[in-house]
């Protein structure tokens, strides 16, 4: 009788974890549909990009349109201290070395003041030798997007137009030339 306790109380238990596992996960995880855009940023595309705004490197506030001068624009929201951040970020290197002339390049640096600062994020990019201008989020660039995971890359027309919002997974080099070049 004892041992048949045992039995239904471990497979109760069993259960229960999984149940407590897949809810957690089930939240955590953004529904993904076709082109790995989350169904949280489908309203955002092949629509005008909001008004950002993100701080320089010396803390001045600019407009995202001020800084593309009708150019297409390629952003990625990002931190030093992310894996999936810092796996993406030679791609956009290769990226930046072949279309900076053509395309411009935006990476929003989510600083914290903690875990991730200005110091920490240009001290990151020299090290690894990335030559690509510093930007920090606003609250404006992050909320107006809804940016809730990084990596999370924007693809934006020279009309303003978001054409494409790659999240969270790692994004082949040749998936983003073709976006890229999609736009030039």
């Amino acid at each position: 009788m004892r041992k048949n306790i045992i039995i239904i109380t471990s497979i109760f238990l069993s259960i229960l974890a999984i149940a407590v596992f897949l809810f957690v996960d089930g939240n955590n995880t953004q529904k993904k549909e076709k082109n790995n855009i989350s169904i949280n940023y489908q309203e955002f595309v092949n629509k005008k990009l909001p008004d950002i705004t993100v701080y320089s490197k010396e803390n001045k506030e600019i407009s995202i349109k001020s800084i593309s001068s009708g150019k297409p624009v390629f952003m990625m929201y990002w931190a030093s201290w992310c894996p999936d951040c810092q796996k993406q970020l030679p791609i956009i290197k290769k990226l930046y070395d072949e279309y900076k002339d053509k395309i411009e390049f935006i990476l929003i640096n989510i600083a914290d003041g903690e875990r991730e600062t200005q110091d920490k994020a240009l001290s990151y990019l020299k090290d690894k030798e990335y030559n690509f201008n510093y930007y920090s989020a606003t609250e404006n660039a992050i909320d107006l997007l809804k940016i809730n995971t990084i990596p999370t890359k924007v693809i934006v027309s020279k009309d303003g137009i978001v054409k494409n919002i790659h999240i969270e997974e790692f994004s082949s080099y040749e998936k983003l030339k073709k976006d890229i070049e999609g736009e030039i």
